[in-house]
C-alpha cells in the first residue's frame, strides 16, 4: 500500500489548489504525481477534506454487548474470590 503524503506536503496542495494553481505547476512544485492532486481535489469538493471519511463498519454486529461483558468480568471476579477462599478453607482443614 503506498505512503500517506506529509501533511505538510498535503497541506501545500491543498493551499495550491485553493489559490487555483494549474495541476502541472503543483505536480512541479510539491512533487506529487497529477492523479494524487486530482484525488485531493475530489475529496475537498466532496467531502471538505483533502482525505475521504473511513467507511462504516462492515460485517456481523457483536452479539455481546458491552453490559453483557462487564456482568460476565464481575461474575469471573466473584468466581475467582470463591475459589481462593475455598482454598483457604480446604488448607485449614487439611492441617
Amino acid at each position: 500500500m503506498p505512503v500517506a503524503l506529509p501533511p505538510s506536503k498535503l497541506r501545500s496542495v491543498v493551499t495550491q489548489l485553493e489559490l487555483g494553481t494549474a495541476y502541472d505547476d503543483i505536480v512541479r512544485r510539491a512533487g506529487v504525481s497529477k492523479r494524487s492532486i486530482k484525488r485531493i481535489k475530489h475529496n475537498l469538493v466532496h467531502y471538505r477534506s483533502a482525505n475521504c471519511p473511513k467507511a462504516e463498519k462492515q460485517g456481523r454486529p457483536r452479539k455481546m454487548t458491552v453490559e453483557m461483558e462487564e456482568v460476565c468480568d464481575i461474575v469471573d471476579g466473584l468466581t475467582l474470590g470463591a475459589q481462593t477462599i475455598l482454598e483457604r478453607e480446604t488448607f485449614q482443614i487439611c492441617r
